[in-house]
């Protein structure tokens, strides 16, 4: 970097989701859920972002908006999680097994 001009960014810190979680979500909980309503994994992934980490619109077209997961913190992204599985559970008649009592691929 010597000689080069270089962005130093202060922020809060935030606890990122764990690797096991973003492991579970994708091989258990989204798994699960687009295989019973026949979808991809990405598909599912999609919908689910839509249903339960929308934000505002877009101002100039409308369409709908969402919240990325990665820009999630820890806490949001259980909270999303929870939401997901009581989706399945509630709506589709899913259950999606703990974290804890299945081996994440």
């Amino acid at each position: 970097l010597c000689g080069q001009m270089v962005d130093i960014i202060i922020r809060p810190h935030r606890e990122q989701r764990t690797l096991r979680s973003n492991r579970y979500y994708w091989g258990i909980v989204v798994a699960l859920i687009a295989e019973h309503c026949g979808y991809e994994k990405e598909e599912m992934h999609e919908l689910l972002a839509l249903k339960f980490l929308r934000i505002t619109d877009d101002p100039v077209t409308g369409s709908p908006r969402r919240k990325r997961t990665p820009d999630t913190d820890s806490a949001e992204f259980a909270a999303y999680l929870d939401n997901c599985i009581r989706f399945a559970a509630v709506e589709l008649g899913v259950v999606i097994p703990d974290a804890e009592a299945v081996e994440v691929p």
